[in-house]
This record gives structure tokens, sequence and C-alpha cells, in this order.
């Protein structure tokens, strides 16, 4: 098949998006993925660029880690809208697919997005490259049971997802009971927070949730400092926070 496919994930999503890539080329297209079609030497940023421009179709890979991620897949993004703009309207560039069922970021929203999760997503995904570059294709039926199992294990490790208008009931999604506590895991270790007001302390650093924020506080050479990170997803068994360009993923105790 001639049309090259280029796949667009955040690295937390690494996992997902190997399975999704081994599916494609299962299914005989040619796709571009960074982690094994890059050299050593060369300039990752240049190349990524240059594969962008040459791709015939680009399969943005859309989670709670990429969406809320400050770094190159945002690049990459805004990189596939400008060469979209770049072609014909009627061409198909862009397919975005959902990993985890996380909101659309606004400059796709005009752009159907394909919940990997949604039953027969696979032969979906397969139809749709089809009926944007020609390349007709079929998978074995195992690569479509193995793609599938992949994505199930992938959302069933992320637990359920909690919605915005929920967040006030379920308090950061475990806040528990009449006790009220949220108990997550940092530091290697686990540690319990009985309100917003009291912090965990682990190994000597404070860690206190407050509505969106994650705070942590350590005595160092100059005194006490403290850092704060925006909690940017939240799922009943972990939440993803962002500061300094990078996101760290916490777990909730079970």
């Amino acid at each position: 098949m001639n049309a090259r496919i280029f796949v667009s994930y955040a690295r937390e999503d690494q996992v997902p998006a190997g399975a999704l890539v081994s599916f494609l080329r299962a299914a005989g297209f040619d796709v571009w993925f960074d982690k094994d079609s890059l050299h050593a030497g060369q300039d990752w940023r240049t190349v990524i660029e240059q594969e962008i421009a040459r791709a015939r179709l680009l399969i943005i890979c859309l989670s709670r880690s990429s969406v809320g991620k400050t770094g190159f897949v945002q690049k990459e993004m805004r990189l596939a809208l400008q060469q979209a703009e770049l072609r014909p309207s009627s061409q198909v560039y862009i397919i975005p697919v959902s990993l985890d069922g996380c909101t659309v970021p606004s400059a796709l929203e005009r752009l159907h997005v394909l919940d990997l999760g949604a039953p027969d997503a696979s032969r979906r995904l397969v139809e749709a490259i089809g009926n944007a570059t020609g390349d007709g294709a079929r998978a074995p039926r195992d690569a479509h049971d193995a793609f599938t199992a992949a994505i199930s294990s992938y959302r069933e490790g992320l637990g359920e997802v909690v919605q915005p208008e929920d967040y006030s009931k379920r308090i950061l999604g475990r806040w528990l009971g009449r006790r009220k506590y949220a108990a997550f895991f940092a530091d290697g270790s686990w540690g319990v927070q009985r309100n917003e007001e009291t912090p965990i302390e682990i190994n000597g650093r404070r860690w206190r949730i407050e509505g969106k924020k994650l705070f942590l506080t350590w005595r160092g050479e100059a005194g006490l400092q403290t850092t704060e990170r925006i909690i940017t997803s939240f799922m009943t068994k972990r939440f993803v926070t962002e500061g300094g360009g990078r996101n760290e993923t916490y777990d909730w105790a079970p």
C-alpha cells in the first residue's frame, strides 16, 4: 500500500499507541511510528515535522494525557492542522481516535472522533482509512482481537472516568463516605488526606490536594519550599497532573 500513515501520541500512551500501530501494520498499512522509525543520530524534531508533511494520513491518539499535556505532542497537532489546510477540503488528512473517551480539543471538534473502546472500532478504523486513502485492507481476525484486548486492558487500568459535572460529588474520584478521605500513591508509599486543609506526609514531604491542584511541600536548603501542579484529568484509579511542561500520574488507593 502506498499511503503513509503517521501516528501521533503522547509518551504516556506509548502502550496503546503501539498496539494501534501493530494492528495497522497487520492490516497491511505503511505506518510511521517514531519508536521504531527514527534512526540513531537523527534530529527527531526535524524528522517528525518532515514525516507529518509527507504523510497521506495522520492518526491523532487523543487521551487525557495528550489533551492536557504541554509538549511536542501539541506541536504535532498544530502541524497536522496546518497540513490539512494545505490540502483539498474534500481530502481526509486527520483521523482523530480516542484512547480513553477524553474530551475532544476545540481545534478538532469539527472532525468525527473514533472511540477505540466502541464495539467494532477496529473494523471501523480500517474502513475509515480505506475511505480516506483508497487503500483497501483486511486485518486477520486475531489482529482485531489482539487490538481490542489491548485497548480494553488499557482502559481497565485507568478506571472509570469521572466527568466534570461529578467532581463536586466524587471529589477527585476517591473521597469516600462520611469520613471523607483521599488516598493516593506518591514517593513509593500510600498516603491518606483527611480533608483539604490537612496534608499527607510521606517520607518527610507533604502532599495536599485542593480543588484541581496538587501541592507538594518539603524542607530544602533554603527552608520550606512548595510546588504546585494542576490536576488535568480524573479517573477512579488514577489522576494526572501537569506542571513544568511535563505530566505526572498518581494512583488512587484501591
